[in-house]
């Protein structure tokens, strides 16, 4: 069968996006374009044709390797890709301030910002290191010891205080506490508690809240926007805030792959800068509706319950104080909080 013009052209289409696809879903590892072309059955030279127009707009990163060619999505290019912003962040509300910062900064500088969320802080971070992402939004105390490891990542500032605490239930179930293994929660569940008590731990936040309603635990130390959830109504108490045990030392922090902060200091500037200033001064233009929509998705909670939960952070606590960190258990010498701390101008 011949096909028609129009019908060539949506062949093409077609199969450009099937490639696109493809591409995509090998992540960080990429794929090799002989690989790409037995997995679609494609010709070489079509393949190839078709995969530099991909590279002309942009949608793909080819890097020689050997004797053959590997193609990245542009998301997920272990490495810097002029024009875009890729920011990684866990199911919080803490972050809707900062994250319309972001989204505001890009637009001024002329880039473009992708959104990315995460259950597990450490591979957050993994991502940063390796440059999958540029900017990740994850608690402080591991962004403090990964950028001590890996002397790859730039803490740029903390985010806010508070927003989190233990939440305890008087109905039936069993006595012990149910906790994420970010070292936040671990530092709540231990002051809390005062020792290591029968620990259950969950990765996805949504999952532990369901876990501790079904009795599993008596207590959980959570955030929000699921704080507010489990403390509204009254059918649970908040036993401790993060402000009771913690005081106002950040929770999360905005950390920079180096090569990064290097590369758009200007950005990071900007967004430092007007964050600092007021960090809840955008929250009626279109980038604090993105950000609230991008949470409400990544929770499962309303708009309305997540503008409520950030009442519960003092958003002014950006500083880090090295002796917080090593009051809280990570050493860490002069020297060592010079080098991974970002230095704004």
């Amino acid at each position: 069968m011949q096909l028609t013009h129009s019908g060539r052209k949506n062949a093409r289409a077609r199969t450009i996006q099937r490639i696109s696809r493809a591409i995509a879903r090998e992540g960080p590892s990429g794929i090799t374009q002989s690989r790409l072309e037995k997995k679609l059955s494609i010709s070489r030279s079509y393949c190839s044709e078709l995969i530099k127009s991909l590279e002309t707009t942009g949608t793909v990163v080819r890097v020689k390797n050997a004797n053959t060619w590997v193609i990245y999505d542009r998301k997920f290019y272990p490495g810097f890709v002029a024009g875009l912003v890729r920011v990684g962040f866990l199911r919080s509300s803490e972050y809707i301030p900062i994250l319309s910062h972001i989204i505001k900064g890009t637009r001024t500088v002329g880039l473009e910002t992708v959104l990315i969320e995460y259950d597990s802080v450490i591979q957050a971070l993994e991502d940063l290191n390796s440059g999958t992402l540029d900017l990740s939004l994850v608690p402080t105390l591991p962004s403090v010891n990964f950028s001590l490891m890996n002397r790859n990542i730039f803490i740029i500032s903390g985010i806010s205080s508070g927003g989190s605490g233990i939440v305890t239930s008087d109905h039936e179930c069993k006595d012990c506490i149910l906790t994420s293994e970010s070292s936040t929660m671990i530092s709540l569940v231990l002051e809390f508690t005062k020792d290591y008590p029968d620990t259950h731990v969950f990765i996805d936040p949504r999952n532990g809240m369901e876990r501790f309603k079904d009795g599993e635990c008596c207590n959980i130390a959570i955030w929000e926007p699921f704080l507010t959830h489990l403390s509204t109504g009254g059918k649970y108490k908040l036993s401790k805030s993060y402000h009771e045990i913690l005081d106002d030392f950040p929770c999360c922090s905005l950390s920079s792959n180096i090569y990064f902060a290097g590369k758009e200091k200007e950005l990071l500037d900007l967004v430092l800068k007007e964050y600092r200033s007021d960090p809840l001064s955008l929250r009626k233009s279109e980038e604090w509706a993105i950000s609230v929509g991008q949470i409400a998705r990544a929770t499962g909670c309303s708009r309305e319950m997540i503008e409520k939960s950030l009442e519960s952070y003092n958003f002014n606590a950006t500083g880090i104080n090295p002796e917080d960190i090593r009051r809280l258990g990570i050493r860490m010498s002069s020297s060592q909080s010079e080098k991974i701390f970002y230095r704004f101008s």
